[in-house]
């Protein structure tokens, strides 16, 4: 019975682990989206939509805030964009590559966890 549950323990973690990595890739692949739309436009971003599902969980106070500072940080990520056009188009491999590295540590642990409790059995026994 300890099998069964150190393995829903880590499939768990593994399912958590990778809806963070795709939240997060989301999240970018939207920031790059929206800011490539208002390339060469710093003084119109009022005028880019914050989607309806972030805005409805966070206060307007915080949005206008947002805005404030991404309009200061734009140039910079002009600039960015202009050097690196082709950002986007790693940043799924990226994101693979992190999922792919936690599922590796995920994977040794649940190994160890899976050895040290056989271990504890033949101890015990």
């Amino acid at each position: 019975m300890l099998y069964v549950v150190s393995w829903f323990f880590v499939l768990t973690l593994l399912a958590v682990w990778s809806a963070c990595i795709w939240i997060a890739h989301s999240l970018a692949s939207w920031s790059l989206t929206g800011i490539g739309s208002v390339v060469g436009q710093t003084q119109q971003i009022d005028r880019q939509p914050f989607p309806d599902w972030i805005a409805a969980w966070i206060p307007p106070d915080l949005v206008l805030a947002l805005k404030a500072t991404a309009a200061s940080a734009l140039p910079w990520v002009e600039s960015a964009l202009n050097a690196l056009p082709s950002v986007g188009s790693w940043l799924s491999p990226l994101a693979w590559t992190v999922w792919g590295i936690g599922f590796v540590i995920l994977a040794v642990g649940a190994a160890l966890l899976h050895a040290l409790i056989s271990m504890s059995r033949r101890a015990t026994a």
